[in-house]
């Protein structure tokens, strides 16, 4: 890139673009930040100079621009001094809006603007006026230049004309939220939109697109993060759980943390702090906020991280006492399976797959078989060709609680919840595994989804089975333990 990226030896960013250019405002920054007390170490000042890449006429290089690194490490710091520097340059921004996911970030912002024009003087001689409504909270600097700060919602910023745009936490964006705030720049030479965010979630895809954009020289885009990810870690151990102390972790490499947190490096997070929010954090959440590993986007598998999964695996586990069975059979009728939950003994609930087959044919005669285990409740969803089975499965002696479409929403939300939580185990069985992978979902209303056997890359019949049979066993009363099912 330029001598500016050569000096960041410490602590170099993962990926770094900038478009063709002409330089950047970094020097401009500089001087606004000295006004105020600030300064930029080298990860700030590269961050600056690529986001406020530009053409001498002062265009900027490219429409977009992009920081993504952990929490509190420079993101928000650096959108903060480029806002004023373009807002209070000669011939600047005459609006500019900053819009963050929650009203009280936007506010938290609003006020540290406010805290740094009472703090210098020479900040403070720059302002005219503050607005301090809710949902309408502005400062007006010299010349009538404005600074605007807005929650995201799906109409905020309609009607507005504006300059910049900066869009802090970026992972929370959704298309509503673009299509209200982008045309504020269509008719300005110098408009320009920055995003600030930590890594995405499962659900960011905006992020997900720009970051791709952005990784391949799209935009001006800059991005901290450790090498590796929450789907390919690189552990040690094949079955790592990312458990704090685990012989070859790659969450407890610090070598790792400093390539994702250049505060870190240049003493603003102390190491003592990131060694006990590794301690604190869930391993997802530690991977994703200090490695910078964001989650896959929602499509196949993306309901379940993968991480998660692993970690909820146990080879030896199995339960105690007496069991609930779900059935389930495949959209097109071609594979059926028989799943089953119950309790361990330390309390954890336990599932496992405990027959597939082709066809349908074996399911009322396996099921008869089962019985011997007196379960204490069987499931299917009525909704699915499982329900074709009813009448065989009433010749055996094997009545099903009947499922509705609410209640196979909830059974996927609490099978996701209790991943996410590590509060169940399995027997990492291969076939199941590679339905959590490559499973899709659907939306069902009322905010509930359900597995998507029609657009999913995979047979996801034991899927569907295994999360019927967990959700069984949370709406039945807990049975008295009995013996190991064998």
């Amino acid at each position: 890139m330029t001598a500016v990226l050569d000096s960041v030896d410490l602590a170099p960013p993962a990926f770094c673009s900038t478009p063709p250019r002409d330089g950047s405002l970094v020097r401009a920054v500089e001087g606004v930040a000295a006004h105020i007390g600030r300064t930029l170490d080298p990860a700030q000042r590269l961050a600056v100079d690529v986001l406020t890449s530009s053409w001498a006429d002062g265009r900027p290089a490219s429409l977009e621009a992009a920081v993504i690194s952990s929490r509190q490490n420079l993101k928000t710091y650096c959108l903060e001094l480029i806002t004023l520097t373009r807002l209070l340059r000669p011939h600047g921004d005459r609006l500019a809006v900053w819009s963050a996911h929650e009203v009280s970030t936007s506010a938290e912002t609003f006020k540290t603007f406010l805290d740094l024009a009472d703090l210098h003087p020479w900040l403070g001689r720059q302002v005219e006026g503050v607005s301090r409504a809710t949902g309408r909270e502005s400062i007006t600097f010299k010349g009538g230049r404005r600074l605007k700060f807005k929650a995201r919602i799906k109409t905020g910023g309609r009607g507005l004309s504006g300059d910049l745009i900066v869009l802090d936490e970026a992972f929370a964006l959704q298309p509503e939220h673009m299509g209200s705030l982008l045309p504020i720049l269509s008719t300005k030479a110098k408009g320009m939109v920055l995003y600030g965010s930590s890594a995405p979630h499962a659900t960011s895809d905006i992020l997900h697109r720009l970051m791709k954009r952005g990784r391949a020289g799209g935009v001006s885009y800059v991005e901290w993060s450790a090498p590796g990810s929450l789907q390919d870690p690189g552990c040690g151990g094949a079955q790592c759980r990312h458990e704090p102390g685990t012989a070859g972790c790659v969450l407890d490499d610090e070598a790792m943390w400093l390539r994702s947190n250049p505060a870190a490096v240049y003493g603003r997070i102390s190491m003592d702090y990131l060694r006990a929010e590794r301690l604190a954090l869930p391993p997802a959440e530690f991977a994703r906020e200090r490695l910078g590993w964001g989650e896959e986007p929602i499509q196949a598998g993306g309901a379940i991280s993968q991480l998660d999964w692993q970690a909820c695996a146990d080879e030896t586990s199995t339960f105690t006492g007496r069991p609930v069975f779900a059935i389930a059979v495949s959209r097109d009728g071609a594979s059926s399976a028989i799943a089953a939950a119950g309790y361990r003994e330390d309390g954890l609930p336990h599932v496992e797959v405990i027959d597939q087959r082709r066809g349908t044919e074996w399911v009322a005669a396996r099921a008869a078989e089962l019985r011997k285990h007196r379960p204490i409740a069987w499931v299917l969803d009525k909704r699915t060709p499982a329900a074709g089975l009813l009448p065989d499965l009433k010749a055996v002696r094997v009545e099903p609680r009947e499922m509705s479409t609410n209640e196979c929403g909830q059974a996927c939300a609490g099978l996701q919840a209790a991943v996410k939580d590590r509060a169940v185990r399995h027997l990492g069985d291969e076939v199941l595994t590679a339905a959590v992978a490559g499973a899709a979902r659907r939306d069902i209303g009322d905010g509930l989804w359900a597995w998507s056997a029609k657009t999913s890359e995979v047979d996801i019949v034991t899927l569907v089975a295994a999360t019927n049979a967990l959700w069984g066993l949370s709406v039945t009363p807990k049975p008295r333990p009995l013996v190991a099912f064998k």
